[in-house]
């Protein structure tokens, strides 16, 4: 794709791979013949390539980070805590997702999301069951705190910590 564009010039970074990841807004390349290092310097000849042929409104290049998913067990389905009443509605939108990355990020230090958490099991079958309390899966940086918190099994979401 890069290596046909005439609007790059010098030495052609050519793809071997790329996936789309719109859970968390990402398309990831894989260089089929440079590293990042050797095309860095063609990263704004890229960009113009990329949303011009591709008419992206706007976007950036991160270098690769290793991910990790981590499973939190016993988060709250109510706001005021478990054991409250919690209606279907506050887990149809993007507003208590977004909130629980928010929250997951701010309280444990170093933790970075990479896209929304995901509740496991239907919110359906949980309300019918009456359940209080779910697991979600957020995806994150690999870093130094989420080795740590993995390593000590706990995260801070809700005021509380929670099994990871």
């Amino acid at each position: 794709m890069f290596s046909t564009s005439a609007k790059i010039v010098g030495t052609h970074p050519s793809l071997k791979e790329a996936r789309l990841h719109a859970d968390i807004g990402c398309i990831f390349m894989t260089l089929s013949e440079h590293s990042a290092q050797q095309v860095e310097g063609l990263l704004g000849k890229v960009h113009a390539v990329l949303i011009w042929d591709f008419s992206f409104p706007d976007f950036s290049f991160a270098r690769d980070t290793q991910r990790v998913k981590i499973l939190v067990i016993g988060v709250p389905l109510a706001d005021t805590g478990s054991g409250s009443v919690w209606k279907l509605d506050d887990w149809m939108n993007d507003k208590v997702y977004d909130g629980l990355r928010t929250d997951l990020e701010r309280s444990n230090p170093g933790i970075v999301t990479l896209g929304q958490p995901n509740i496991i099991r239907s919110i359906h079958s949980m309300r019918a069951s009456g359940a209080t309390a779910c697991a979600v899966k957020c995806v994150v940086e690999k870093s130094d705190a989420s080795d740590a918190a993995l390593h000590s099994t706990r995260l801070c979401i809700h005021g509380s910590n929670r099994v990871c």
